[in-house]
């Protein structure tokens, strides 16, 4: 039996209209299987300093509909590492990066040519307002350096004659370190105190344990003042330990514990970074560019307090410690 012009017609349609639906299928599931992802490299995530950051990143991926990925790293050495670390997210389908601060100017160019391609942020770094090939998401860290050396005078009573202070930090190559450093140490010299010593944690054959063991064995500074949240743990737990000879400390910190010794008097100061904010904000950056490529990236400033045992129970500082949401 012939079919009729019109019923090849329907026929012929039918089919058509089949193939776009099962094409449209395709396109959806290939859409969905290409969703985007941060990926977010820094040393040691599971530390302490990190939680509200990774709160803060977790929440604004969540907010835009982008997934995230925490690379499981014990520490970065190097921008080979770096490299390598990258290639491997994106091989897995990461489409952005949030990154901790980078240790040596390679570190920095290996994260500048992936900016060309993949919209990257970095965390703990501050820069100067405006648009930016890489967003840099952190506080004025040479500021919180003078902040923290101005609460050391205040509470000599601007008496720092013939005061011995020492100062320690990760590493001079990271820039956030260095910049505190820099920033305290001057403000430091110009009361007329002394710079006893400055250790690098990084350069030390045994890192941490050397530089307690040194404290330990030689004559006692007045100060203590670290530049990082591991850094200021350890010296603390020293401390706490009679280890350093009764020398006040004071730091930089933004974990849980650091809170603790500040709460028990074991910190004079602390100088406590926005976490959540930064890692929002970083995230931010990212996911802005990721719906739009024509965006421009910016660098984003982060807020900091110097906080003494006592502030921790006004009700604004509270909420800027504790509260990440």
């Amino acid at each position: 039996m012939r079919m009729s012009k019109d019923t090849r017609f329907f026929l012929a349609l039918e089919a058509v209209l089949a193939i776009l639906v099962v094409v449209f299928i395709g396109l959806l599931f290939s859409d969905r299987g290409k969703e985007d992802k941060i990926a977010v490299i820094v040393n040691n995530p599971g530390e302490g300093k990190w939680e509200a950051v990774i709160e803060g990143i977790k929440r604004c991926a969540k907010n835009n509909g982008v997934g995230v990925v925490i690379c499981n790293t014990d520490s970065i050495k190097d921008g080979e590492e770096l490299k390598v670390l990258i290639e491997d997210q994106l091989k897995s389908g990461a489409t952005g990066l949030i990154v901790g601060s980078v240790s040596d100017s390679y570190g920095t160019d290996v994260l500048n040519s992936y900016a060309t391609s993949i919209p990257v942020a970095m965390l703990e770094e501050y820069g100067e307002p405006g648009q930016t090939l890489i967003s840099r998401v952190g506080p004025d860290n040479y500021e919180i350096g003078r902040a923290l050396a101005k609460t050391v005078i205040d509470d000599y009573a601007g008496n720092m004659d013939g005061k011995t202070v020492g100062v320690i930090l990760r590493s001079n190559d990271l820039p956030c370190d260095a910049e505190r450093a820099r920033g305290f140490e001057e403000v430091i010299k110009e009361s007329g105190a002394v710079i006893a010593w400055k250790f690098e944690e990084e350069t030390q054959k045994d890192g941490m344990n050397g530089i307690k063991q040194y404290i330990s064995s030689h004559n006692k500074v007045n100060i203590i003042a670290a530049m990082d949240t591991s850094i200021l743990e350890s010296i603390t737990d020293a401390a706490v330990a009679k280890k350093v000879h009764g020398a006040l400390i004071y730091g930089v910190g933004n974990s849980m514990k650091t809170v603790y010794y500040l709460d028990h008097e074991a910190i004079e100061h602390l100088a406590v970074i926005d976490g959540y904010s930064m890692g929002y904000d970083a995230c931010r950056e990212v996911t802005e560019k990721l719906a739009g490529k024509s965006y421009e990236m910016q660098n984003r400033d982060v807020e900091y307090r110097i906080l003494r045992q006592q502030d921790l129970f006004y009700a604004e500082n509270a909420e800027f410690v504790f509260t990440h949401d």
